[in-house]
């Protein structure tokens, strides 16, 4: 049976990893004054740009048509069914979109409330399409030098002692950017099961 797993862009997987484990991301939206941005690509320069210059910003979750093009696009592409993990439904109501377009779904779909964000959801993900193959991200937003600084402490440590699979460094996107700012560091670690 072939299953896609999908999450939201909240997940900070980076984009080719996603890719080479066949993860299908559904963006968030970030709202900066009378513009709207999906998270990734210009949204994510943006938001750094506006809250540098202390200008608010908001977020809104994908639409439930979103979710279903991606389980239409599943089914015709020869899926059997869906696991759509999401990032908590305390701060989002992302789950509740991807439930609503679950039941409009002609496959299965299975929607999982990871009850977290960011690389605790992407672990979560990536633990689904290819189990135990990352252990540790570094999340940052506009602080990339800073990032590898602690990913080069971590891999000259845990990762040669074999602890560490694989360090990810990933930025954070806009929804959470807005409400950390730049400058933020993250270490998310996933112990193996």
């Amino acid at each position: 049976m072939r299953t896609l797993i999908v999450t939201d862009s909240t997940a900070y997987i980076p984009v080719d990893y996603a890719a080479k484990l066949g993860i299908e991301i559904v963006p968030l939206q970030v709202l900066i004054g009378d513009k709207s941005y999906e998270e990734g690509g210009e949204g994510a320069e943006a938001i750094l740009t506006a809250l540098r210059q202390g200008v608010m910003a908001t977020t809104s979750k994908p639409t439930p048509e979103r979710f279903l093009e991606t389980y239409r696009r599943a089914a015709a592409t020869g899926y059997d069914a869906v696991v759509s993990i999401h990032l908590s439904k305390a701060i989002s109501g992302t789950y509740d979109s991807a439930l609503v377009a679950a039941s409009q779904a002609s496959i299965p779909v299975h929607v999982v409330d990871s009850k977290s964000l960011a690389m605790g959801l992407g672990f979560a993900a990536i633990s689904a399409a290819h189990a135990g193959s990352v252990d540790l991200a570094i999340h940052h937003l506009g602080a990339l030098d800073l990032a590898h600084k602690v990913s080069d402490l971590i891999q000259g440590g845990l990762a040669e002692d074999g602890l560490v699979s694989e360090v990810i460094v990933s930025e954070v996107g806009a929804v959470v950017g807005a409400h950390t700012g730049p400058g933020m560091i993250a270490v998310v670690i996933s112990p193996r099961i």
